[in-house]
Order: structure tokens, then sequence, then C-alpha cells
């Protein structure tokens, strides 16, 4: 399992059993970008692809060099997420939306409202075996709703909401 340390500035492995991250290769974002917020594996071509609020980037993963692909024309994308198909979505937290994003270009289009006002970080992923993309929508004071995205709406369906309270990423 993959992860970006936005505190360190690290591309690293986190251990499956005791949660623990080991710093692989450094990894700063680029630009003016001051944090990554999202980390994105295509599951056929095993490239790595990053996001910042505003940019998409490849990173090598032996040499933690991010590559800029371009901006996603939107200020908040706050989380990536690859279908078995290669196909790339982000969800931005300054428009509660969800969005298709072309992975050579980075440009982001909307596909529509989540319907929830999502707040700091959020995490998605797909289960690659039925391409149900799931979501982690943080929404403040301990609140989170747990659901599913309709990838023709934008819109999100409940599984769960603040059970347990807290902010969550997750992968499938």
């Amino acid at each position: 399992l993959w992860a970006l340390n936005d505190t360190t500035d690290q591309l690293g492995t986190i251990n499956l059993t005791s949660g623990a991250f080991t710093g692989v290769v450094a990894c700063p974002p680029g630009g003016v970008a001051t944090s990554w917020t999202g980390l994105a594996i295509d599951p056929f071509l095993g490239i790595f692809y990053a996001s910042t609020p505003s940019d998409l980037y490849t990173i090598d993963p032996t040499t933690g060099v991010a590559t800029l692909i371009g901006p996603f024309g939107t200020t908040l994308m706050i989380e990536i997420a690859i279908n078995m198909n290669g196909a790339m979505y982000g969800h931005d937290i300054g428009t509660d939306s969800i969005y298709s994003i072309n992975k050579s270009t980075g440009t982001a289009s909307l596909i529509g409202a989540t319907g929830y006002n999502a707040n700091f970080a959020q995490g998605m992923d797909f289960d690659n075996q039925d391409g149900t993309l799931y979501i982690f929508l943080y929404i403040g004071s301990g609140a989170n709703v747990f659901g599913t995205v309709n990838l023709s709406t934008g819109a999100v369906t409940p599984l769960a909401t603040s059970s347990p309270q807290g902010e969550f990423e997750g992968a499938v």
C-alpha cells in the first residue's frame, strides 16, 4: 500500500499489519502547492498520479520526481481515484462536486454536485471488482458520510453517517 506523507513530503509504504509508514523517497509537491491531496495508481499501467489542490502530477516511485501534467481548472481538488478502465475522477471541495479528469492534460470536467458540504481531507476509491466508487466525506465537527458516487450525476448515496464519528480515508 503506497502513501504520500504530506508532513514529511515522502512517498512510502504502509505496513498492512502494523499501519506504520516507511518513507521510500523524498517527494515534495511541485509548483506553488503546499501539500499533496491525493494519490492514485493506474491499475493497468502502474503509473503513479498525485494531486495538489489545483494540479495533476505523475510521480516516479523510484526517484520521487513529480512531473506536472496540468491544472484541473478548479482550486480545491482534494482526492483522486482511477477505475479499472483507467478513467480518473476527482472530488473538489470548493464546488462540492465530482469531476472526470483527463490524465493527459489534468483538465477536470464537471459531472455534478455530491449533495454534501464537505470540508478538510476526503477520501475515495473504486471497488475494482464491480466498479463502484466509494467516498468518505468529512463534513466537520466529527460528522462524516460514507457512501457511493453516481458517476453520471456526481450525487452521493450515503451508506453510513457519523458512525463512527471522525475523518477517514479508505482503500478498497
